[in-house]
C-alpha cells in the first residue's frame, strides 16, 4: 500500500494486460486516505483504492544491478528494473548471490570476450564487487574451491529451450 504523499509514484494494475503495471503519480488523497487521487500515464486523473497502489522505488535505485538492494522488492518494481536493464543490454542481474539472466534475443558485442573475462579476474583479485555476469559466478565458485578446498555447485535453472 502506498503512503499517499502527493508527488510520490505508485504502480497500479494496467488496463492493458500486455503492459501489466502502470506508473502513476499521486496527486492527493480522499476519504481519510482510503482513496488516492492519481495521474495515469495518459495524463487523466482518477481515484483508486489506496490498497491497490504499490509504491515505486526511488529513481536512484532504478536499473540497479542487485534486486536485493531495492527498497520495494515486489513484482512491478522487479519487472521495471529488469526492463530497464534489458533495454541497456545488461542481461545479467544479481538477486543477492543469485544471478538472473535474461535472453537478449540478439548478440551483445563483447559480452563473452577475453577482455570481459580479464575484468572479472582482476575484480576478484582486488576483492571488488563485480558487475553481474556468468563469469563472476564461475570465478566465485573457483575461488571458493581454492579457499575451502571443497567442491562447489552451480545450479542452472530455466524453462526448456531457454538457452541454459
Amino acid at each position: 500500500m502506498a503512503d499517499g504523499a502527493a508527488g510520490s509514484s505508485v504502480w497500479l494494475p494496467h488496463p492493458d494486460p500486455a503492459c501489466v503495471w502502470a506508473d502513476c503519480q499521486v496527486v492527493g488523497t480522499a476519504d481519510r486516505g482510503e482513496l488516492l487521487r492519481v495521474r495515469l500515464p495518459s495524463g487523466q486523473e482518477t481515484a483508486v483504492a489506496a490498497s491497490t497502489a504499490i509504491p515505486k522505488n526511488p529513481v536512484c535505485e532504478e536499473g540497479g544491478d542487485d534486486l536485493a538492494a531495492l527498497t520495494h522488492l515486489d513484482e512491478p518494481n522487479v519487472l521495471h528494473n529488469l526492463r530497464l536493464r534489458f533495454a541497456a543490454a545488461q542481461i545479467y542481474t544479481w538477486t543477492g548471490r543469485i544471478l538472473m539472466a535474461l535472453n537478449p534475443w540478439r548478440a551483445i558485442d563483447g559480452l563473452y570476450s577475453a577482455e570481459r573475462l580479464s575484468q572479472y579476474c582482476a575484480a576478484a583479485a582486488d576483492a571488488s564487487c563485480p558487475a553481474p555476469h556468468v563469469f563472476a559466478v564461475a570465478d566465485q565458485a573457483y575461488r571458493g574451491m581454492l579457499a575451502d578446498g571443497r567442491r562447489q555447485c552451480i545450479l542452472v535453472s530455466g524453462e526448456s529451450g531457454s538457452g541454459k
